[in-house]
């Protein structure tokens, strides 16, 4: 309903601009001629920005909206997602997914989320894994956001899923002696899930480490020998 009245309400103030301009346009001209996805972005920028004057509806004003915000490729949210990242976890799946629209192309956002990577406020696997997704489609990160993550591949207390994006992470962005680290940490990995995302994560090592790593591992179980087979 807020989206509704957010869209009316850009809807009249076209209408009201074009007929008020030289020579004369009705209002049903301008519903022919208008295009329907400037005007829905025009609305759900304008509900984002309203979010204060709802605040028993703001986790639904954010669920609704960011999702078109980043299908529109519109940086209108980055600001305040950043500001609210960690002071609400249970939008992480949202923030990020909207983040990670812009990671290859704000250096600013990057940034901004490594400095997350190193807050104490960071507390649930949960955000770390999704924060690591956020920044996987980077361009490049510091060595020591990838030094975080070789630590939370080695952290066996941390859930498994995180642990294998970590893995991943930490095989694309990091350097020669990094990437060492993820092979090496394939030998004492105690998960099935984390070790065949370790032979995933050889995709982005030259082709003999690749090779060689297929070699090792493709035959420990059937994901590893479809994975061995896929990259």
């Amino acid at each position: 309903m807020l989206f509704e009245e957010a869209r009316d309400e850009v809807r009249e103030e076209l209408t009201e601009y074009s007929t008020s301009g030289s020579g004369f346009t009705a209002e049903w001209e301008w519903e022919e001629q208008e295009d329907e996805e400037e005007l829905e972005l025009a609305a759900t920028q304008r509900l984002y920005s309203a979010i204060e004057e709802y605040p028993a509806q703001a986790d639904k004003i954010e669920r609704f909206c960011l999702p078109l915000l980043r299908a529109a490729g519109s940086d209108h949210a980055v600001e305040t997602v950043l500001g609210n990242l960690l002071k609400k976890p249970y939008l992480t799946s949202y923030y990020h997914a909207y983040l990670s629209r812009f990671v290859g192309l704000n250096k600013d956002v990057v940034l901004s989320l490594e400095t997350v990577v190193k807050s104490p406020d960071l507390v649930t696997d949960y955000q770390r894994m999704y924060l690591l997704g956020s920044l996987f489609g980077a361009e490049s990160v510091t060595s020591a956001t990838v030094k975080a993550a070789l630590q939370w591949l080695e952290n066996t207390r941390m859930t498994e899923e995180a642990r294998a994006m970590a893995a991943l992470f930490a095989a694309k962005h990091g350097n020669p002696t990094q990437e060492r680290a993820v092979r090496l940490a394939y030998e004492n990995e105690p998960s099935a899930y984390v070790r065949s995302a370790i032979l995933y994560a050889s995709r982005y090592f030259t082709t003999a480490e690749r090779r060689t790593c297929k070699k090792a591992w493709g035959a420990h179980s059937f994901a590893n020998t479809l994975i061995a087979q896929a990259i």
